[in-house]
């Protein structure tokens, strides 16, 4: 799965489901640095602009929330979790 997503990031760089599909991927394989990484590359992108299926905003929003919280757990820092989710929705 790891693969697949790097080459659809290759393919559709512009998809923020690609990056954090990747980061939940890692997530789950216990590489949490590179998940952080990557959530983070789709943090940084600009919000997307549609209500599409693809990249819809609340689900993008919803799933880099929903991995910042577990990485957050993982690493006990749950209060880091609370300042990365306000600068996330201050931007």
């Amino acid at each position: 799965a790891i693969t697949c997503m790097h080459s659809a990031i290759q393919e559709f760089p512009n998809r923020h489901l690609n990056y954090l599909y990747l980061a939940e991927y890692y997530f789950q394989v216990g590489r949490f640095d590179y998940a952080d990484y990557w959530v983070n590359v789709a943090l940084r992108m600009d919000k997307p602009q549609t209500s599409t299926t693809i990249s819809n905003p609340l689900e993008v929003m919803y799933m880099a929330c929903s991995i910042k919280a577990n990485l957050a757990v993982k690493k006990n820092c749950v209060k880091d979790f609370f300042v990365d989710l306000f600068q996330f929705f201050s931007l």
